[in-house]
Order: C-alpha cells, then sequence, then structure tokens
C-alpha cells in the first residue's frame, strides 16, 4: 500500500492576490476604471512573490493590449517571453499582439513556429487565429483545445469577444459550462 501523502492545509488568498484576482476580474468583465493605467496595475503586483509569467502578470499585460497601447504591450510580451525562456502563453499573447498591431507578418511567424513546434496548445493557437481575424481557423482550434481539455477561463478573455455571436462558439461556451 502506497504511503498517504499529506494533504496540503487550505490558506486564504492574501490581500494582495485579492487585489489581483479584482484586478484580473476586472479586465475580463472590462470595468477597469480609466484612471486605472495597465502601468499602475502591473506595479501594484510586481513586488509580490508572483511570478514574472503567471497569469497575474499576464492578465496586466493583456491590459495593455485591452487599450489598444500594443507598443506596450509588445514590449511586455517579449520581456514575459525573455524572463520564461519562451513561454507559450506570452509568445501566443505576443503574436496576438502583433496581429491586431497591424503586424501580421511578426504574429505570423510566430504563429507558425508554435504549431510546429508545440503540442497541446490549440486554446493559444486560436487566440492568435482570432487576432488575425480568422474566424473559421479559430474555432477549429478551440475545438482542437476542447479536444485537449483545455481550460475554458480562456473563453471569457475579452479577446475572444469577435466570436461571441458566432453560434459554434455559443456551443463551446455552454459545452464547458459557462453559459449562463
Amino acid at each position: 500500500m502506497p504511503p498517504k501523502t499529506a494533504r496540503k492545509p487550505y490558506r486564504a488568498p492574501s490581500f494582495r492576490m485579492v487585489d489581483t484576482n479584482m484586478a484580473k476580474a476586472a479586465l475580463e468583465t472590462k470595468a477597469v476604471p480609466e484612471n486605472v493605467g495597465a502601468r499602475t496595475m502591473l506595479n501594484s503586483i510586481t513586488n509580490s512573490k508572483a511570478q514574472p509569467c503567471s497569469k497575474t502578470f499576464q492578465s496586466n499585460r493583456q491590459h495593455f493590449v485591452q487599450k489598444h497601447s500594443y507598443s506596450e504591450a509588445i514590449a511586455e510580451f517579449q520581456k514575459a517571453i525573455e524572463l520564461s525562456g519562451g513561454s507559450i502563453s506570452a509568445r501566443a499573447n505576443l503574436a496576438y499582439a502583433y496581429a491586431l498591431s497591424n503586424k501580421r507578418n511578426e504574429a505570423v511567424k510566430i504563429l507558425n513556429d508554435l504549431k510546429t513546434r508545440s503540442t497541446r496548445n490549440a486554446a493559444e493557437i486560436a487566440l492568435m487565429y482570432v487576432g488575425l481575424g480568422e474566424k473559421d481557423q479559430a474555432m477549429t482550434w478551440l475545438e482542437k483545445a476542447y479536444d485537449e481539455h483545455f481550460n475554458p477561463s480562456i473563453l471569457v478573455r475579452p479577446a475572444f469577444d469577435p466570436l461571441r455571436s458566432d453560434p459554434r462558439f455559443q456551443n463551446l461556451v455552454h459545452r464547458v459550462g459557462l453559459a449562463g
């Protein structure tokens, strides 16, 4: 009989984590007040124990994209790639920012590289296709992500707004249990 492993005790989130989660929720619901800049949000967690490529930092970088501050977003995602040793998520978000800032060639280069070099990254590839305005390809890759048992919370990101009216997207949202 294998030895029992002790369960980690539940720890309530720190106030910093609550603030971070509130910032993430604000980003996802597009409720970030105009007077709260992305730099302020990013700086508010810089001294936390969060890793530079964690979801916390990623959400704040995405805020730059949401506010159409593409040059800042690109710089931040490039920094994240460097610090992470090539994070797939950071690379996909960089490609998305490139696509939205009319740097299609750079976006496609990253897209093609990720399609050939890595596996189980269908959701990230779908994100890049959304940025490129290729909705059918985005839906194809979201279905692959579903088959990979992806984290469906990605679907609430504003980046996927262009797909919300698509019946295939609505069906996917329903299948993963996010339909209201």
